[in-house]
């Protein structure tokens, strides 16, 4: 499964992306860039030699019609110029159960870079919220629109965790949790927030309203 075939809902990826890679940690499928000609990787055999790694490769010389293949062997710490390069990884849904919605995918550490956070279309919300402080408190003081601005954002990531009955709220999960309503991003000082917000809900449980 590659990434853009992982089931509906929302997913962040994130760097750094890789530009180049080692002889080492070549295998099949590989793309890398030689002298301006692309390389297919086919394989990778054993190597016996110390400091040495043996790769099986592909490629078609001056952009022609024939396909040469080769076996090369070079020292295994030579940094190659990296085009594709196909990794599985394990995703879950943030929100969901532990092991309850899980997916291998193949990402490309080179374009795509590796999966920091998805959440499953059943988490996906779009919430009513009240506007933004400009809207809503034209008067107030550059710090007020801040705090409010931030509460506005944190109490519903707050909520949200609770609905999907989670008993922690770890910076993960708060980052899901605003994934999944929409925002890419979640500062610190609303992540303190959020904190916050949820040790108090789940202290007083009768304080929010159940679904």
């Amino acid at each position: 499964m590659r990434l853009s075939d992982l089931p509906a809902g929302a997913v962040i990826t994130t760097g750094p992306r890789i530009t180049t890679v080692k002889a080492r940690e070549l295998g099949a499928g590989d793309l890398i860039e030689v002298n301006g000609t692309t390389v297919t990787v086919t394989g990778a055999d054993p190597c016996d030699l110390p400091g040495l790694a043996r790769i099986l490769i592909s490629y078609r010389p001056y952009d022609n019609e024939i396909v040469r293949t080769e076996r090369w062997t070079m020292p295994a710490e030579t940094t190659l110029t990296a085009i594709r390069l196909l990794r599985s990884e394990r995703v879950d849904c943030a929100l969901c159960e532990p092991g309850t919605n899980s997916h291998v995918v193949m990402v490309d550490r080179v374009s795509e870079g590796r999966i920091r956070t998805w959440v499953c279309e059943a988490h996906i919300e779009d919430p009513a919220l009240p506007p933004v402080a400009r809207t809503t408190l034209p008067e107030a003081t550059a710090e007020e629109a801040i705090t409010y601005n931030r509460t506005r954002k944190a109490l519903p990531i707050t909520l949200l965790l609770i609905h999907s009955g989670r008993t922690t709220c770890t910076p993960a999960e708060i980052d899901a949790a605003g994934l999944a309503l929409g925002w890419l991003t979640v500062s610190a000082q609303t992540h303190a927030a959020v904190r916050a917000n949820f040790g108090v809900l789940r202290a007083g449980p009768t304080i929010h309203r159940q679904r």
